[in-house]
């Protein structure tokens, strides 16, 4: 298919300020960074790097880091389609020598009418979105909202062990890592992309230096792990849901829409802050 303008994408989801620390020998030697995440912000960035038309919705709080998140997606080239909420912090995640802590925040009261931007080629809704009960109505208008091609990453086993009935119906793709995709079906990785695939157009698993897969009705395609050394880096597999969905909203093959996610996957990995 030949695209005379870029594709239109459109990603739903968390926004967060990722917090990173480190302790030192003593308190004023720690190794402390602070940047913009989230699956929505990830995935938009890296489908505007991938050439597509690129939005983002979502909900942040009326704080610095919520227009920290504004100016960095404005400064890549993504249409900021964001609700900023009065009365609720911006979402933080902050790893702390190798814990993870979430706070939610703003992103708990994401709701339909901060829907916007959904008549894209192509949407990208967050797992975790629609796996949060607080969060899931929205998530699952906007994973209907869109005649295009649509998609959802997986969020995380914990949640996905919890969460009845499957929470994917609608989506044309749905992008797992190996935990994830094991949690949703029992079974290791190249198996379950064929039962996922049994539920959706498309199944991409990623397997962090051992590549990916991408499961069809038909077949199995597989990235092979020198292109994706990495991927398992946080971000990484935003990139690639991101890449690869551009991809097929363009028309491209399956076989060269992995390559493409490999190579968006394996460059996030390799990106100080996980960006282009």
């Amino acid at each position: 298919m030949l695209h005379l303008v870029p594709v239109s994408f459109t990603a739903v989801g968390e926004l967060m300020l990722d917090l990173g620390i480190t302790s030192g020998d003593e308190p004023h030697n720690a190794a402390i960074y602070t940047r913009v995440g989230g699956t929505a912000a990830n995935a938009a960035v890296w489908a505007a790097a991938a050439g597509a038309s690129a939005a983002c919705v979502g909900r942040v709080g009326d704080d610095a880091a919520g227009l920290a998140i504004r100016a960095a997606l404005e400064e890549r080239g993504v249409a900021v389609e964001l609700t900023t909420d009065p009365e609720a912090r911006t979402g933080v995640v902050a790893l702390v020598d190798g814990d993870l802590l979430v706070d939610r925040g703003a992103n708990r009261s994401l709701s339909v009418s901060d829907l916007r931007a959904l008549d894209a080629d192509a949407v990208l809704v967050s797992g975790y979105a629609m796996l949060h009960e607080d969060s899931a109505q929205a998530a699952r208008v906007a994973l209907a909202g869109s005649a295009g091609w649509t998609a959802a990453t997986a969020g995380s086993p914990g949640l996905l062990r919890r969460v009845v009935p499957y929470p994917f119906a609608g989506a044309r793709l749905l992008v797992a890592n190996a935990a994830e995709a094991r949690a949703l079906t029992g079974s290791e990785p190249a198996e379950a992309a064929r039962l996922l695939a049994k539920r959706h157009e498309l199944a991409g698993v990623t397997l962090g230096a051992d590549g990916a897969l991408l499961a069809t009705a038909e077949r199995l395609l597989r990235c092979a792990g020198t292109t994706i050394a990495g991927l398992a880096a946080p971000g990484a597999g935003d990139a690639f849901a991101a890449a690869l969905l551009v991809a097929l909203a363009e028309g491209v093959p399956p076989e060269a829409a992995l390559e493409a996610a490999c190579a968006a996957g394996a460059a996030a990995a390799a990106s100080a802050d996980g960006w282009p």
